[in-house]
């Protein structure tokens, strides 16, 4: 059984979760905003996980949550959006959140976000030039580096990263991109033997993934991922890249 507080200024959505929660033994307690909710908090000693929104009248959830940061660092803190953009969970989890929660939601994944929360554990940060969303948990589920070389087969590139689930389980998933895609990569970069290659398609391989959990709320079918639009993560590693050439 779980102590939790959810901050949220949607009373359906209150009542959604404290039925969902309440039917696995936990204790749950509403606040219709973030001034309510900073003074049922306290000092948080009595609460093992928070379900925050983000968008509420007064006191945004981001402000909500560096404010719970400081009055209990270890405060586990679960962030709800409708509104949310891979963006806003990377400052979210900048800013001391736990897990970053796509509304709507199924209960299945509030359920999952919940387990995931009261086993969190702090982790390592990221090193410099690592993907910015390794370490980072999208509905319960979170992206591991596994530093394995990419496999060149008949011209794609087949890059491995790990999703790590709710209940804990690892699974390692290939990242297919096609030739047409490393062609183009490569006339960009030059050299296809730069040694930064490497963690260039690591790092759009972990990005893909997460993009897929946080639209998803799963592990890709069949641990396989392929994907045609590639959006803004191509150009973050183009230009991580095309610094490090520079800086050599």
């Amino acid at each position: 059984m779980a102590n939790i507080l959810v901050i949220d200024d949607e009373p359906n959505i209150r009542t959604m979760v404290r039925m969902a929660l309440e039917q696995r033994g936990d204790r749950v307690e509403e606040a219709d905003d973030g001034l309510d909710g900073l003074e049922q908090y306290g000092d948080g000693a009595g609460w093992d996980v928070v379900l925050l929104d983000q968008r509420m009248p007064g006191i945004e959830g981001l402000d909500v949550l560096r404010q719970m940061k400081r009055l209990a660092p270890r405060a586990n803190v679960v962030m709800m959006t409708a509104f949310g953009t891979l963006d806003l969970a990377v400052d979210a989890m900048a800013a001391g959140a736990t897990d970053f929660l796509r509304k709507p939601f199924s209960l299945e994944m509030l359920r999952g976000a919940v387990e995931a929360a009261q086993r969190h554990h702090a982790v390592a940060t990221p090193e410099p030039g690592e993907n910015r969303l390794v370490f980072t948990t999208f509905n319960g589920y979170r992206i591991e580096p596994l530093r394995e070389p990419a496999k060149r087969r008949s011209g794609e590139i087949q890059q491995t990263a790990a999703v790590r689930a709710p209940n804990g389980n690892l699974t390692p998933c290939v990242v297919v991109f096609p030739p047409d895609l490393v062609e183009q990569i490569h006339r960009k970069v030059g050299d296809s033997d730069w040694p930064v290659m490497d963690r260039f398609w690591q790092g759009l391989a972990e990005e893909m993934l997460a993009h897929y959990v946080w639209h998803n709320a799963s592990v890709p079918i069949g641990a396989f991922l392929r994907r045609g639009d590639y959006g803004p993560y191509l150009d973050h590693w183009l230009n991580a890249v095309s610094g490090d050439r520079q800086a050599a």
